[in-house]
Order: C-alpha cells, then structure tokens, then sequence
C-alpha cells in the first residue's frame, strides 16, 4: 500500500521521482537499474538494425508451470492461471527486451503540444484541444493511460488481410478470413488541433470465407467524443444484398466471428467509449510481455495447423520481454451493465498499446485473459499488431485475430483515402465487388 501511495505521488511530480528523461511520447528513457529493460534506442538506424537479429535468436530461458513463482513478479494473473491450467504445455519464452517502438518526428512535436493542450471532457468520455500525437505523455489518471492507448499510433491509414480462428478445447478450429481497411483521421499530419467532436477511426472489413459468411461487410465511425456522437456502426448482408444501421455495436455486443469469446470492446484489447468503467492506474511496473513477434508472424503464413494447438499457440513461436507497464484497473460504474465487472489492462509505456488484459467475472473470479503479439513495422515507423489472442479460461477455448500474411514493404501507412470511401453506400459498392 506505501509503495502505491508513493508511485501515485510521483504522478505529480515525474521529475523528482527521476523520469525527467522521457522519450518524445512520454516513457522513460533509461533502462530498468539491473539492465533486464535497456534504454530506449530512438534511433531509427538503430532500431532498423537490431530488428534484423531478433528472428534469429534464442529464448534466455523458459518460464512454466514447475519454475514461475520465482518470476511471479514479473507476471500476470491471467499468465500465471494459463500456466497452471495447461502445466504440461503452456510455456513463456523469454528474449532478451528490445524497445523498438519509435514513431514519426511530427507526431513528437504535436505530442509535445498535448502535453499543453489537451483537456478531457464528457467526464473523461471525449477529448479536446488534441493534436495528432499522444494525447498525455504524462498521465495523471487511469482515464488518461486509456486514451493514449485508444490513439496509439497504428498510421493515418491501413488495409490487410486477416485471419480469424476459434480453437475449441478438443483442438479442432474454425476459421474466418477477411480483408480490412482502416483509416485514422486523428493522425493526418498538419491537422490543426481538434477542439470540438472529431473523427477518430473508420473502419471497414470484408469477410471472404467461409462461403457462409462471404460477401458480406461491416462499416464502423469512431469519434472522439463518444457522448456528442456515439459510435456509428453498418452491416452489409450479402443475402439480402442491402446495408442495415445497426443499432447497438459497442461494449459487451458479442462478436459473432470469436463464437462469442470476444465482445466488441475488446477489439484492441480494449477500444470504443470508455464510459461504463471507473478507470485506476494501479502501478507502473515491469511485466514480461509479448514482444518484437516477427516469428509468430512468420509462422501464421508458413504453418497454421502447427501453430494452433490445443488450448493455447504454440509456445515455440511466441516471444516474451520484459517491459514496463501501466497497470489500469477498470471497475464497472454503478447503474451500468456489462459482462465484465473489472478488468485490467496493461499498456506498454513506449508504444501505448494494450499488451495484455485479464477480464473478471461477476463472482470477482478471473474469467478471461488476452494477449496482443506485436513487432516492429519500418515502413510504419513503429510498433504494430501481429496478432491477439483472447483466452477462456472456463471453456477453455481460445481465439485469435491475426495478420493472415505480411504486411509489404511497399504498403502506404501515411496517405488519408477520401473518407467518402467510409460511406455506408460505399460498403455496399464494396462488398458487391
């Protein structure tokens, strides 16, 4: 409890408690006093180059369910109950930590003005004031770590494959297969600052199979001011060749592609309004983590049948590294409904992207726990999804979203489509295609 009270109290004055030296989007810049977290590499020469050996390399060692009370420090609750209930074949390769993330120069600089600028409000449910960049480098409530998470820097714009699959407890699996576009107005470069609602995320994705589900579509506009204008959401439905508005598309709708282990508010981890939680930062602290992936990545391309084993990945392409985190506790708010009560996230202090969280049941009882798998991205500039992985730990099912094949070289991160091309007549036109 005093070492919670003191952590809090150097949220008010970072500079006395040591984090005067911060990287441009506000994390510490040293490493950890024993060295397992090194200083943050910047550079983008630098990171380049030390993204080239890490495929390559070997796990320091191994973490399972004979040795992780010495590491339990270091751990999660959800890693912790996944290496008791699989003790035969759960296991968390640790490497040695990189920290790759870096982003553009002109996001430093509009973080710099947020730093200044920006204000919560709606009670913490909107922002204004906010420029193209981390909205608090220097977070002095849980609600604001939530924001840097919600507009991490993923590129002004985004189109991939994806891969789904449901792994039931017997081994077999069902897949999903899709083709996604992702537009983020929020980080179009020399934007002036937003002082009213402005646009967050368009989101647009199209399933090609299983034939069942082919053809059809869905369309989403994220604001960020979830009270002013709640999320938008529209469904093309192939059989009866028209879009429908749907009319609830947020929180704990369940998202019918996970069979219903994932609701639409853990996309991400966690996205959408956060307006149903009391949000607490816990701590800061030192967890190992899924990181710098490029072997998972890899392995969904070259063997997906290996890949998805019986209850959990395959160990061997995973990677783990100690980083530090923002711990945030989130406890429903009285009077709202949702089918997880509390949940805590854990937001990677470089790159503010939800690296794992642990989902709670009405009974206080751990029900469900995630992991998102990311790696660096040259052609982004930073850190970016390879896959996550959502974990039910009664059914003892699992579910993954995944890249189903790299990202090129080539890809274009940084121009803005028309977002005439986000229109719910333009998901029809799409989706006829």
């Amino acid at each position: 409890m005093i070492g919670r009270v003191v952590f809090l109290f150097c949220l008010q004055l970072l500079p006395v408690c040591g984090w005067s030296s911060q990287t441009p989007l506000g994390a510490e810049q040293n490493g950890s006093v024993d060295g397992a977290v090194p200083a943050w590499i910047g550079d983008s020469e630098t990171v380049a180059s030390t993204v080239n050996i890490i495929t390559n390399e070997t796990p320091n060692f191994f973490i399972n369910s004979d040795n992780y009370l010495r590491y339990k420090a270091f751990l999660t609750p959800g890693q912790i109950a996944l290496l008791n209930k699989y003790p035969e074949s759960f296991n968390l390769p640790i490497y040695k930590t990189y920290r790759t993330h870096i982003a553009p120069e002109w996001i430093y600089e509009a973080t710099k003005k947020n730093a200044k600028d920006v204000r919560l409000v709606e009670n913490g449910n909107g922002i204004t004031n906010v420029w193209p960049g981390t909205p608090f480098p220097n977070p002095r409530s849980g609600i604001e770590v939530i924001w840097n998470h919600l507009l991490h820097w993923r590129g002004v714009s985004l189109n991939f494959n994806l891969f789904e699959a449901t792994v039931h407890s017997a081994g077999t699996h069902s897949i999903v297969q899709s083709e996604i576009f992702l537009a983020m107005p929020f980080y179009q470069k020399g934007r002036d600052a937003i002082r009213d609602n402005g646009k967050m995320i368009y989101y647009m994705n199209f399933v090609n199979q299983p034939a069942s589900l082919a053809g059809g579509g869905l369309l989403v506009h994220e604001n960020l001011n979830s009270k002013a204008v709640p999320r938008r959401a529209w469904v093309y439905l192939a059989d009866q060749n028209r879009v429908r508005r749907l009319p609830k598309f947020e929180h704990d709708t369940a998202l019918f592609n996970s069979e219903n282990l994932r609701v639409v508010d853990e996309v991400d981890l966690f996205s959408g309004s956060p307006s149903l939680y009391n949000w607490k930062i816990i701590e800061k602290k030192e967890v190992f983590v899924p990181y710098n992936s490029t072997k998972l990545e890899i392995s969904v391309i070259a063997d997906r049948n290996a890949l998805l084993t019986r209850n959990h990945l395959a160990p061997n392409v995973t990677r783990f590294e100690r980083h530090r985190v923002w711990v945030v506790e989130g406890n429903l708010k009285k009077g709202s409904l949702h089918i997880y009560p509390k949940r805590t996230i854990y937001i990677d202090e470089d790159s503010w992207i939800a690296v794992m969280a642990d989902m709670y049941d009405r009974n206080g009882e751990l029900w469900r726990t995630s992991m998102s798998h990311t790696r660096f991205r040259s052609n982004m500039k930073g850190i970016w999804k390879v896959a996550d992985v959502h974990h039910d730990l009664k059914s003892s099912k699992y579910y993954i979203q995944s890249l189903a094949e790299p990202i090129p070289n080539s890809h274009d991160f940084y121009t803005m489509p028309p977002l005439s091309d986000f229109s719910p007549s333009s998901l029809r036109r799409a989706s006829k295609r």
